[in-house]
């Protein structure tokens, strides 16, 4: 059992060291010397240093999700069992706690046979006769586990090495000496303790020393490597491929020491690392480069899987230092004797032409721009000091390349088309390797067969379309810099750096078994849960005569898979307003829509998301944004007011003259256009906080003729027109009454019932049909339906009990002569005939926020759109109750369905999402 124990402790101890190694980062803060480490033998290649067991355990207590979810992981599982099972002997013996608790707990390891990997755990004891405690607690451990106790002497110290009382097989060897106990499964181990605490003051390590001076005892856990010595403990986790890049940790630096922080939901580690400067170690050749702030996250597309990126001061002193640090390897005479061939055929030296345009930034990224994909595009993004002198340069070197072969130019550039206003030229690169040749292992299988410029940033893949959807995301803004997710993880990040690798892991953990070993990726891969590991970031710099290492965990609690959409643009703000389709009059293929946002930016969109223009309007759009010819040529514009302003714009974004309208008195209702005869002569209705409406001719000046009386209340709801049997029936509606006018303002019907208005809905218009007359509905406050027909008369009809907070809906939606009702409040939807008759009656799992919708899909196909904004869902209905297939999906706004390019087969869905894109779905 003391051996199942220790077994436990070893793989808690190993498993936390591993994955807080992986998900890394933390903040400096005051060190100070432990006593404790002293007794660590020198040939540990790793050992850990917990500061308080306590604390530890909880911190992971049941409580913390991902730590819960790693358990998934049969390997962390025994380390959580093993954690459970010290806490349980602390509850259950209060001397055991009175020992641990707030105690220091050094675990050293060390490599065995088979890739057995054996641990040490040192701890110091108070003078206070707790070493009298541990003793007595040690006997009664192994008599109550039947273990046998044989003492011996080593090095004058009393070593106890416990064994079974049937066999002889060890369980454990203790001792303790100069304060500390120390046990191990390898007597051995404890023997190499003491024999280095009894030489400790004469001996002392120059790479590990410094380091001590900068521990944080406030961390959780402090982690110490041996660079040279730590491959072997971490290569049994780690994957074939895996393995053979661990060993490079043995030229990283001579020590790291590494401090663990958790908090909430990321978990934070930093430390510095430290090697002798004469010795050939690959973190030295960052120590003659100043770290800074790297912008390259503004061109890298937010798809992707991950991003290993250097940001050098002096990019020719790096160069000559890291290939003075190969210049032992095959690897850097075989890219010599290349790039030597490659001038001689040219004229050009590579290295030269890359320093001469090279500014400070460069980054290789994997990015999956389609879901599912099964490779990955690579894409190399460098910053240059000018794109166009860049451009020119590696057009000189294109030219010169492919001289010899003779061959048409034409043949080595290609057009990527954006849209109809954008072209992007992407040239043929004829080094595919050229990253291997200058950069060696540090962009390892990197191929760069084509290249572009994009805003001062050079641009390569290997890929034409990778290349090319890779400018697609910088011109819808699908980048990392305007992800808020990215945005708040780089809150746990250093701004100053030398070198950052960032990785999506909520997309990564798929490929799980490329990183570990097939145990531990099976348990990873068959759980998706695991995508609630969003991102992981490392980040290295200079640091005086030491590297500071910096990472960073994150968590996220809500496992969020990116939509798959046809596209997605990002937008200065989130979406307030349903998005409009607008045909477009020049290009019948590719149609425009026009957004509104948080921010109060009206945005035209073309087909493929890319924002043509934006205006901002000062205050929120209120009501609907319509459609006009003004111009009676097919050219239209855009009506729509705010508070202050009535507006018309163009096709391009610009006032019409006359306007915008400023108003004297603030507008409470959206305006609303009015064509009376159909000829294109707009009139144009406002309602106001006076309790006046208003009307504007089409040149922004006030209607002549139009005289109303003040309403009793304000008027909310748009102004609405109804032509009926030859007649014009011009209708408003305040909180307590319906006012039916002619175009003059005169009262065409008196309505003297009055009723308590719902506060989120308008007035319909039911036509005359075999069962009743013309006439009006709405809802009141409770629920009732409301109808008041043209002779003035009224009837109130009670169908549901629902409150103010309700929506209603009146449209015909099963192809019939009348009109169906559509009810929705919190999470229920209702729809039935006027009758009353229930067609159906659905409950969805999220409270629904914004006025639902009808969309015709064909003459008899039409289906009903509901959005829940704070749950981030978007739902369509069939008329039966049933939920459309593939829905719901990812959105936070009123949705539009239509078509955006007018020659796809299928319906383009259009929405906002809850991080401030619009999404453009395909639906069937």
């Amino acid at each position: 059992m003391a051996k199942r124990i220790l077994k436990r402790l070893y793989l808690s101890i190993l498993g936390v060291l591993f994955f807080t190694f992986l998900f890394i980062s933390c903040t400096p803060k005051k060190f100070s010397n432990t006593s404790a480490i002293v007794a660590v033998p020198p040939s540990s290649p790793v050992f850990i240093k917990i500061n308080d067991f306590v604390k530890l355990q909880q911190v992971l207590d049941e409580k913390n999700e991902w730590w819960k979810l790693l358990g998934n992981i049969e390997k962390v599982k025994s380390i959580q069992d093993g954690i459970l099972f010290i806490d349980s002997m602390m509850n259950t013996n209060t001397e055991v706690k009175r020992i641990i608790n707030g105690k220091e707990i050094v675990v050293s390891f060390h490599p065995g046979g088979n890739s057995e990997v054996n641990s040490l755990v040192i701890m110091p004891l108070n003078i206070n006769g707790e070493q009298g405690i541990a003793e007595n607690f040690l006997q009664g451990f192994s008599k109550s586990n039947h273990l046998r106790a044989q003492k011996r002497k080593f090095n004058k110290v009393s070593l106890y090495e416990l064994t079974s009382d049937t066999g002889n097989d060890l369980k454990f060897a203790y001792a303790f000496h100069h304060g500390f106990l120390i046990f191990s499964s390898k007597a051995l181990l404890v023997e190499e303790a003491i024999r280095q605490l009894d030489s400790n003051a004469k001996e002392e390590n120059s790479e590990l020393a410094p380091l001590l001076k900068t521990i944080n005892k406030q961390a959780e856990i402090n982690i110490f490597i041996n660079h040279f010595q730590s491959p072997e403990i971490f290569s049994d986790l780690l994957s074939e491929q895996m393995k053979k890049k661990v060993l490079l940790m043995k030229n990283y630096s001579g020590w790291t020491e590494l401090d663990a922080t958790i908090k909430n939901e990321k978990i934070f580690i930093s430390g510095f690392s430290n090697g002798d400067s004469q010795n050939n170690y690959f973190a030295n050749i960052l120590l003659h480069q100043q770290p800074g702030i790297s912008r390259i996250e503004r061109v890298l597309p937010s798809s992707i899987d991950f991003f290993s990126g250097f940001y050098l001061s002096d990019i020719e002193g790096f160069l000559n230092d890291y290939y003075s640090y190969l210049n032992n390897t095959d690897i850097n005479s075989q890219n010599q004797n290349q790039l030597k061939e490659i001038e001689k055929a040219t004229g050009f030296n590579l290295k030269d032409l890359f320093i001469d345009i090279f500014d400070k930034e460069i980054a290789v990224s994997s990015i999956r721009f389609d879901q599912p994909m099964t490779e990955q595009c690579k894409v190399l993004t460098i910053k240059t000091k000018s794109g166009s002198y860049s451009l020119n340069k590696l057009e000189a070197f294109q030219g010169a390349y492919f001289k010899p072969t003779k061959k048409n130019a034409n043949e080595f550039v290609k057009d990527y088309k954006i849209d109809n206003q954008i072209n992007i030229r992407i040239f043929k690169f004829p080094v595919e390797n050229m990253p291997a040749l200058l950069f060696g292992n540090l962009f390892p299988n990197v191929k760069t067969c084509w290249f572009t410029v994009y805003e001062n940033y050079l641009i390569f893949s290997d890929s034409y379309s990778g290349l090319g959807k890779t400018i697609l995301s910088n011109v819808l803004g699908e980048t990392l810099n305007a992800d808020n997710e990215y945005i708040e993880f780089q809150a746990g990040l250093t701004s100053n750096n030398n070198y950052t690798f960032f990785c999506n892991s909520s997309l990564a953990y798929s490929e799980a078994d490329l990183f570990f070993s097939k145990d531990i990726s099976n348990d990873i891969l068959f759980n998706s849960e695991f995508g609630k590991f969003k991102y992981i970031a490392w980040q290295v710099s200079s640091s005086g005569n030491m590297i500071y290492n910096n990472a960073c965990m994150y968590y996220n609690p809500e496992l969020r898979i990116k939509p798959k959409t046809v596209w997605q643009s990002h937008l200065s703000s989130l979406v307030v307003k349903k998005p409009l389709i607008i045909e477009n009059k020049y290009d019948s293929q590719n149609n425009e829509i026009i957004v509104v946002d948080f921010k109060n930016n009206v945005s035209l969109l073309n087909n493929v998301g890319r924002i043509v223009w934006q205006i901002n309007v000062g205050s929120p759009v209120l009501g609907e944004i319509h459609l006009i010819d003004l111009k009676k040529n097919g050219e239209y514009q855009l009506v729509f007011n705010t508070e202050e302003k009535l507006f018309v714009v163009d096709r391009n974004g610009k006032d019409i003259e006359n306007f915008p309208v400023n108003f004297s008195v603030k507008a409470t209702n959206g305006v609303s256009v009015f064509d009376y005869e159909n000829n294109k002569n707009y009139r144009f209705f406002v309602a106001f906080e006076d309790q006046q409406i208003c009307a504007y001719e089409s040149d922004g000046k006030l209607l002549e003729g139009w005289e109303p009386s003040k309403t009793d209340h304000i008027v909310y709801q748009p102004i609405q027109h109804f032509a009926l049997e030859g007649k014009d029936y011009i209708v408003a509606t305040d909180l307590m009454k319906d006012y039916i006018f002619d175009r003059k303002g005169n009262i065409r019907v008196q309505t003297d019932y009055v009723f308590q208005h719902s506060a989120k809905n308008t007035i319909y218009l039911e036509k005359r049909t075999s069962s009743h007359e013309p006439r009006l509905v709405t809802t009141d406050s409770n629920g009732k339906i409301q109808r008041t027909y043209f002779d003035g008369t009224h009837e109130t009809i009670e169908l549901n009990g629902l409150d103010d907070s309700h929506y209603f809906l009146a449209a015909n939606v099963d192809g019939d002569d009348e009109m169906e009702y559509l009810f929705v409040q919190g999470d229920q939807i209702i729809l039935q005939k006027n009758s009353g008759a229930i067609l159906f009656n659905q409950r969805i799992d999220c409270g629904i926020t914004d006025k639902p919708s009808v969309y015709k899909f064909s003459k008899n196909d039409k289906k009903i759109g509901i959005t829940c904004s704070t749950a981030g869902k978007i739902f369509l209905f069939n008329t039966d109750g049933t939920l459309h297939s593939g829905l719901p999906l990812e959105g936070s706004s009123e949705f539009n369905i239509g078509f955006v390019n007018s020659d796809e087969s299928n319906f383009n869905l259009l929405v906002g999402s809850p991080d401030g894109y619009l999404y453009n779905y395909l639906i069937e």
